[in-house]
């Protein structure tokens, strides 16, 4: 299921990284690469990472791995590491052990970014990973942190009626 951003969430987004400069990028469930575009013309390394072969979709400046987050290892350290609705597909403790390697796979003063469906989403898997505000923040307790719940515009996607999502939006920075 390939998400199509409503006009708050993009707004969100924006928001939220406007001031982030890395260098070395690595999104894990990039899909079509979204979120990646934005810093295309920065002179940044980008890897995306995704189950799905989608690199039709993607810049050819984007590095491109075909593989689940879940058998992803981060070998390198990164300057921002997303992943943007994505946990929600997820066992809870498989969403929990890709939130600890993004931890580990950034550098001191480098960013984990979230997006992530929360408990208040009125269709949820059961043990899947759909936290609460204050749950997805205790995985970050030494950390600088922005976050927030709220819901989207009105979205349609996979044959579904007319509705909206309740996400969390989060960003923390990994203290030097």
């Amino acid at each position: 299921m390939l998400f199509n951003l409503g006009m708050n969430t993009r707004n969100k987004i924006k928001e939220y990284l406007k001031e982030i400069k890395p260098k070395k990028i690595l999104d894990l469930g990039c899909g079509k690469g979204g979120i990646l575009k934005r810093f295309l013309n920065k002179n940044c390394e980008i890897i995306g990472v995704d189950k799905k072969d989608l690199r039709e979709f993607l810049p050819k400046t984007i590095n491109f791995i075909q593989k689940d987050i879940r058998d992803f290892n981060i070998k390198d350290k990164f300057d921002l590491i997303i992943s943007s609705m994505v946990l929600h597909f997820l066992p809870k403790e498989d969403a929990i052990k890709i939130i600890q390697k993004m931890k580990d796979g950034v550098v001191a003063g480098g960013y984990n970014f979230i997006l992530c469906m929360s408990n208040n989403e009125p269709r949820t898997r059961q043990n899947h990973f759909y936290p609460s505000l204050k749950e997805l923040k205790r995985f970050y307790p030494d950390w600088d942190i922005k976050c927030e719940e709220f819901e989207t515009d009105i979205e349609e996607h996979n044959n579904l009626l007319p509705h909206k999502h309740n996400l969390i939006i989060l960003l923390a920075k990994k203290k030097k």
